[in-house]
């Protein structure tokens, strides 16, 4: 699919090493394909930046820059590529529906002491969606929560369309699960939004992967 922006926001928050390894993944991997906007809180040289200033590491925010990031593209589909995420070229082909918000179900996390791992979950920096649909949804949790203190402690309910819109009286979205056949990857580190996540018991591990190779030395070679 050509037709697609890829998103690229961050808080700025991550070292500039770590970042430049992601980003540089991201360049090698669409190989100049699509347009990229990314919106940052500090300014950043790649693609077309959108600097927003240094409003803070929220879920509100992430939403926010995602928000103004779609706003300026000129695509008919957005493709969200957070700062600490490694993806593969198959998550750029995919087309979704016109009503409906996408997640590729099959990533796994990076973690420092166990390799991989599966946690099952619809999560934002594996959405594409339609540039309108995006606009739209996001446009009406905005005209009614304004801020985040408008949210009145449950700023984390600005989570993936799809998800949470009947508890905060949202308009009903339709969300969908794809399957890459290869995963994508999103770093388990402090700076990330939801930080260090722990391990349960439903979550699965893996010390390799036969495309990413060892976790551990995938970790190691992106902090080093």
């Amino acid at each position: 699919m050509n037709d697609i922006t890829i998103l690229h926001y961050s808080s700025s928050i991550i070292s500039e090493s770590f970042g430049k390894k992601i980003r540089d993944h991201l360049l090698e991997t669409t190989q100049g394909k699509y347009p990229i906007i990314s919106i940052t809180q500090k300014p950043l040289d790649f693609g077309e930046n959108i600097c927003v200033g240094e409003i803070g590491k929220s879920c509100y925010n992430a939403y926010k820059q995602i928000y103004i990031g779609t706003k300026a593209a000129k695509t008919k589909y957005i493709c969200c590529c957070e700062d600490d995420s490694l993806y593969v070229p198959e998550y750029f082909e995919y087309q979704p529906p016109d009503d409906t918000f996408c997640y590729n179900i099959n990533h796994l996390g990076v973690d420092k002491n166990h390799g991989f791992i599966f946690r099952n979950r619809m999560n934002m920096c594996n959405c594409v969606a339609p540039t309108k649909l995006m606009i739209e949804t996001l446009d009406i949790r905005h005209q009614k929560y304004p801020t985040a203190e408008s949210m009145d402690g449950m700023e984390h309910g600005f989570c993936e369309p799809g998800r949470w819109e009947a508890y905060f009286g949202l308009p009903f979205v339709k969300r969908l699960g794809f399957k890459t056949e290869i995963p994508n990857l999103t770093w388990n580190h402090r700076p990330s939004l939801g930080g260090v996540r722990k391990l349960l018991s439903n979550h699965k591990v893996f010390p390799t992967h036969p495309y990413w190779g060892d976790g551990k030395e995938l970790w190691k070679k992106f902090y080093s």
